[in-house]
């Protein structure tokens, strides 16, 4: 019964996503037919819905957010491709890769999912209630100063239900919304042919234990990367749709404070892979717009409620840099959490390179996953000594690598393709 609820939860969301952004295409001109039929197989019409209700969730300092994302539904010129050629094996692989994620334990397994549960049930005490409790001083929730969309989006797709299933389930389904996402933006993208890109992230997966660990799991590492990486595949398109990219900024943003490392990395990677700053698409604008508006929404909320940033309180210590450089080869070396995917990313890309050279996609990839690496080991050293307690222990290093596997199987997948699939890469992904 709790997945069934969180089911009805997430269609509601998925439909009223399918009608805002439908309704905005026919008005640009797209048929209603193939409006209606884009839109309804996206997975990002539920995220725009879940974006839309994390600015309400806010009050009078979530309008801006609203804003932004009704701004870049009016003004986006994206044309929607024909869904109806969408590759069957995608879709049968999209619908295996849900089954494994749904098919656990609907309840807590892993510690950090009791953390994240436990903000989801704040909603069913009413609407906001996660907002607002974050954003007392004295309510001593943990970790402090964390945005609140992850959480609560898990209690809205439980219909305020107060169980653990149902919000088990409902977190699951978002896990289950990014995996879409990532899929579709795969899909979109002209960089390899479909049946390659389609199996070999499968298969990198498999390799890579922690990864199916963390799809079974109610953790934000993974769906946060995955939603990176279609935001920056989004983006490397030659016409990206400023509602979808929008709303990846702002979800980004709104789940978890590395979520603008993951925004700064596929604006900027998108960049170079159009090989310009002036001149980009006009989706380039609203991601980065869109994301400061419900980054600076946020900060501004907890200083005026004097909340206490969990990621605040900087005391910098250089020399543990090197600390950090051991730890992270040792994480990432680690055969039973990963296999060979590190070494394999590494070679694989060091090989293609030399031998052929990079294209902009893979550079673009390359750059993207170097901003996020950049973010995560200034954060590290320039941080609290607890983070870096949390490093040493061994409980952050593995999710930080988790949060960056969506970029580097793509850029494992674009390091290896044929040379006539590398040509097409230069169009910068041509949508279909």
């Amino acid at each position: 019964m709790g997945l069934a609820r969180s089911l009805a939860g997430l269609a509601t969301a998925h439909l009223v996503g399918t009608a805002l952004l439908s309704a905005a295409s026919i008005a640009r001109g797209t048929a209603p037919r193939v409006a209606i039929a884009s839109h309804a197989l996206s997975a990002t019409s539920a995220l725009f819905t879940a974006a839309l209700v994390y600015a309400a969730s806010l009050g009078a300092s979530g309008l801006p957010i609203a804003a932004a994302l009704l701004a870049a539904l009016a003004f986006d010129e994206h044309r929607e491709p024909v869904f109806a050629a969408f590759p069957r094996t995608w879709a049968a692989g999209l619908v295996a890769l849900a089954a494994v994620v749904l098919w656990r334990p609907m309840t807590p397994t892993c510690w950090d999912e009791f953390v994240w549960l436990g903000k989801a049930r704040l909603e069913s005490e009413g609407f906001g209630t996660g907002v607002r409790l974050s954003l007392d001083p004295h309510a001593h929730l943990t970790p402090q100063g964390y945005p609140t969309l992850w959480p609560a989006a898990a209690g809205w797709f439980a219909i305020g239900a107060d169980d653990l299933e149902t919000l088990t389930a409902g977190a699951s389904l978002v896990v289950v919304l990014a995996c879409g996402t990532f899929v579709e933006a795969l899909v979109h993208s002209a960089s390899t042919s479909r049946t390659r890109v389609f199996l070999l992230p499968i298969g990198i997966a498999v390799g890579a234990p922690l990864v199916l660990v963390h799809l079974r799991s109610t953790y934000v590492d993974l769906p946060l990367g995955l939603l990176g990486a279609s935001l920056f595949l989004t983006l490397a398109r030659e016409a990206p749709s400023t509602a979808s990219v929008a709303t990846f900024a702002v979800v980004l943003a709104g789940m978890k404070d590395e979520g603008v490392a993951h925004l700064a990395g596929a604006v900027v990677g998108a960049a170079v892979v159009h090989g310009r700053v002036r001149g980009l698409p006009r989706a380039f604008a609203f991601a980065a717009a869109s994301g400061a508006v419900a980054l600076v929404t946020w900060q501004l909320a907890l200083s005026a409620h004097a909340v206490a940033r969990d990621h605040g309180n900087f005391q910098p210590a250089f020399s543990w840099f090197s600390s950090l450089a051991r730890l992270g080869f040792a994480h990432a070396t680690e055969l039973t959490s990963w296999g060979a995917f590190w070494p394999a990313v590494v070679v694989s890309v060091a090989f293609s390179w030399r031998t052929h050279g990079p294209h902009r996609l893979a550079r673009g990839l390359a750059v993207a996953l170097a901003i996020n690496a950049l973010f995560v080991v200034a954060m590290l050293v320039c941080g609290p000594p607890r983070v870096r307690a949390f490093a040493e222990n061994g409980t952050l290093v593995n999710r930080v690598l988790v949060q960056f596997w969506p970029l580097a199987a793509a850029l494992l997948l674009l390091s290896g393709a044929p040379d006539d699939e590398r040509a097409a890469t230069e169009t910068a992904g041509e949508s279909p």
